[in-house]
């Protein structure tokens, strides 16, 4: 009960965010912007995407907000749940899927109040080749960060790179290296120790 007050509350949150951007004149906006985000000012507005890589195996599926894994679906497996008829029943297999899940970069920029941005602030922009995802925060100077995701057929790897393209002057300098910031909340899957022995098997 207490996550979903809490779930609730980060939604009436983010309305309320959102409501009072769209209030505020473009000028003051693209200044505020430039000043938390510099060079990627421009990637720190834009709409959320959803997309999915799939395979025999797995769906997987991504936001273009922060470029990161929102959902996983296992298609080979279920989790046992009791229904409104205390009837113990499967259902599907979701990880990687609350809410309060974080996977941000602290990426350090140049001339900028926060002296770093997030990289879950940022809205990147997808493309999808083949069973590749890629996903670009660009910067105004046409650099970008990139992040790319490949699923293989019939596998439950996801292979995963990031590299940063054309941003000399735009990293603050000495940065050899970034922090990332990956907090991933699992739900219950089976009822008790007891009841995980008797259903081990999918």
């Amino acid at each position: 009960l207490v996550e979903r007050q809490a779930d609730s509350l980060n939604r009436l949150k983010t309305r309320k965010a959102k409501a009072e951007e769209a209030s505020v004149p473009d000028s003051v906006l693209n200044q505020r912007l430039s000043s938390t985000f510099g060079p990627f000012s421009a990637s720190a507005r834009g709409k959320e995407q959803l997309l999915t890589l799939e395979n025999s195996k797995l769906k997987i599926t991504f936001s273009s907000k922060g470029g990161r894994i929102v959902e996983v679906l296992l298609k080979e497996h279920f989790k046992m749940v009791r229904n409104e008829k205390r009837k113990d029943v499967k259902v599907p297999l979701y990880l990687m899927n609350a809410p309060k899940n974080r996977f941000d970069y602290t990426i350090p920029v140049s001339g900028i109040s926060s002296e770093a941005v997030q990289s879950g602030d940022l809205f990147f922009e997808p493309k999808t080749e083949g069973n590749t995802l890629v996903f670009r925060a660009k910067a105004d100077n046409g650099g970008y960060f990139e992040q790319r995701y490949s699923l293989p057929e019939n596998d439950y790897t996801l292979d995963y790179s990031i590299q940063f393209k054309d941003l000399n002057g735009v990293l603050a300098s000495q940065t050899d290296h970034l922090s990332l910031n990956w907090v991933n909340y699992l739900g219950g899957i089976e009822k008790a120790t007891s009841y995980e022995r008797t259903y081990a098997t999918t």
